[in-house]
């Protein structure tokens, strides 16, 4: 009787570590990724002030005015499968912490081809501020 009872709950406890084992190294959804995704861009931006300077050295104030300047001067646009808010907060994440691209392929949950492509099209928008933002000594 004993030796069942024992064998049942091995039996069990050996299809439990499976199950966590399994839902460890599940392969997230699409939809599942945009969320924990979007859940890490409010946790940067939106949270707190405290949050965005230790994160980017600048307020969530001073954010939003780069974010319109890029996007209006610099013409800089969402693409189909990013966000531009998230496109800039990760420019602005690589310039603020000197991350490289496979740090940042992890705390994004982007590829590293995804995560330099955006980069240099937001380092060209930025460029483009220059003619309004840059003075000319004559």
């Amino acid at each position: 009787m004993y030796m069942v009872l024992i064998t049942l709950f091995a039996y069990w406890q050996r299809v439990v570590m499976m199950y966590f084992k399994w839902r460890k190294h599940r392969i997230l959804s699409k939809e599942e990724k945009r969320v924990k995704r979007m859940q890490c861009l409010f946790r940067l931006v939106s949270r707190s002030d405290a949050a965005c300077i230790s994160q980017f050295c600048m307020e969530r104030q001073n954010f939003t005015i780069v974010f319109e300047m890029v996007r209006d001067v610099g013409g800089l646009r969402d693409t189909r499968n990013m966000i531009l808010e998230e496109i800039i907060v990760m420019f602005v994440f690589v310039l603020a912490q000197h991350k490289k691209n496979r740090t940042v392929t992890y705390k994004f949950l982007r590829s590293g081809e995804t995560i330099s492509c955006h980069f240099n099209q937001c380092l060209l928008a930025v460029l483009r501020l220059h003619l309004c933002y840059l003075r000319f000594l004559c």
